[in-house]
């Protein structure tokens, strides 16, 4: 007769929505955290290598120490994550959540996708924590009352009109007339600073007195809106450092606006 083997343990059951979506959220909230305060050591475990790639801006996957070796020479920007919803699971190693948040001033929403693996030796119940693994880019609507400005691209000038506008929230819709690529890229300026300190900074930090806003790269013939939100009172340059053919930053050949946030 034969013996009866081991019992296979039943699978740990998928949570539930409101679980799931409190997890994820956790999880997305204290990544925000560690790229807020440039947490290279803690940023892995809480990113898979593919999404490593991603924040470094690599074409393919990272491992942690790679990661940490590059993490360095990357720009330390304010992530704020503002919400989590929409949360699905797909069996029990993978979910996707909706998440809005702000990089900068910036106002983005995204899908992110989100994986676990099975603890130990695989053969368990036990599960590793979530990470984030992947982002989808979604449509994000601008806060009710947002000024709106309109920007135009082309070699090498960038125009906004108006130059002045009411905070704190400002939509800038990029037309780019040009081309070539540009970008929009925005900046608070302060304490003195000016648009040529940019192009004498070596390092990845940003000079004193210059805060970054927002960014977004626009082909040539389209056009993309960039939400800006809580901007404070203050002057903001619009430049395109997107290189020419030898490699120079387009706002060395006077491609820059300003503009204007009041009260």
């Amino acid at each position: 007769m034969a013996t009866a083997g081991p019992a296979t343990p039943p699978p740990s059951p998928t949570p539930d929505g409101a679980i799931l979506t409190a997890d994820l959220g956790a999880v997305a909230r204290a990544l925000a955290a560690c790229l807020s305060e440039g947490d290279a050591e803690t940023t892995p475990r809480l990113a898979t290598d593919a999404y490593l790639g991603v924040l470094a801006g690599e074409e393919g996957s990272l491992t942690a120490a790679d990661y940490e070796i590059l993490a360095p020479a990357l720009p330390v920007v304010p992530v704020e994550i503002r919400a989590v919803d929409a949360a699905e699971a797909s069996g029990r190693l993978q979910a996707t959540a909706e998440v809005e948040y702000t990089v900068g001033n910036q106002l983005v929403r995204g899908r992110w996708s989100f994986a676990r693996e099975v603890a130990g030796d695989g053969t368990g119940d036990a599960l590793t924590p979530w990470r984030v693994d992947a982002e989808e880019p979604l449509a994000v609507a601008p806060p009710d009352g947002a000024a709106a400005v309109r920007v135009g691209l082309e070699e090498y000038a960038i125009g906004a009109e108006p130059e002045s506008v009411a905070g704190p929230n400002v939509v800038l819709n990029a037309v780019n007339d040009g081309e070539e690529a540009h970008e929009v890229l925005v900046f608070r300026l302060d304490d003195g600073a000016t648009t040529d300190d940019l192009l004498r900074q070596t390092g990845p930090a940003l000079p004193a007195g210059i805060t970054f806003a927002g960014q977004t790269t626009v082909g040539s013939g389209d056009e993309a809106a960039l939400i800006l939100v809580d901007l404070a009172p203050g002057d903001y340059a619009l430049v395109c450092l997107l290189p020419d053919a030898n490699g120079t930053p387009h706002l060395a050949f006077g491609m820059e606006a300003a503009l204007t946030v009041e009260e």
